[in-house]
């Protein structure tokens, strides 16, 4: 083991929660829920298949046109 290294991360797993979602994409749950990520829902409950959020995510960045992330304007922040 190097220095600084821990046990590894245990695997995800390929069905998330909408908790477990938001956590691979580091986002909140309710970001997650405004991205229209594919998603099945099971009664109230709302599961991610953990290829289908990988499979948006390549899409979104194929989507990008080269340079657009520099071009666009940032919002100001609430109370400035």
């Amino acid at each position: 083991m190097g220095i600084g290294a821990g046990p590894p991360a245990p695997p995800v797993p390929e069905v998330l929660t909408s908790a477990e979602a938001a956590k691979l994409l580091r986002v909140s749950r309710r970001t997650l829920e405004r991205l229209n990520i594919p998603s099945v829902r099971l009664g109230r409950l709302r599961r991610y298949l953990r290829q289908d959020i990988l499979d948006w995510l390549r899409q979104k960045a194929l989507d990008v046109e080269p340079g657009e992330l520099f071009e666009r304007e940032r919002k100001p922040k609430r109370g400035k």
